[in-house]
């Protein structure tokens, strides 16, 4: 189901934010001990180009992150180090 776009927050950087979710009517998303750590993985392969991450806790049924958004320049300058053949003039490169 698409989102609209009244329920998208634009992320200001340098903010802090938590970031939660839980499982609809609080159903189990994490059921098995594989399941936390491929969350983490993934969490860690997407995001933390764009985020620093100073706290997080994973339950069977939902989720808590601390976050702060990393600076334009931040996220420029370790988009270089991780995709160094890419041309990297703004930061939207990564949402299309």
């Amino acid at each position: 189901m698409p989102c609209r776009e009244s329920n998208i927050a634009t992320l200001i950087p340098d903010n802090y934010y938590h970031v939660y979710n839980r499982g609809i009517d609080s159903c189990t998303i994490l059921k098995e001990d594989r399941h936390y750590r491929i969350f983490i993985e993934k969490y860690s392969h997407y995001l933390s180009l764009f985020v620093n991450t100073y706290a997080y806790c994973l339950l069977g049924n939902h989720f808590h992150f601390l976050i702060q958004v990393k600076s334009d320049d931040e996220i420029r300058r370790a988009a270089k180090v991780k995709y160094p053949t890419k041309s990297i003039d703004d930061v939207s490169f990564f949402f299309k």
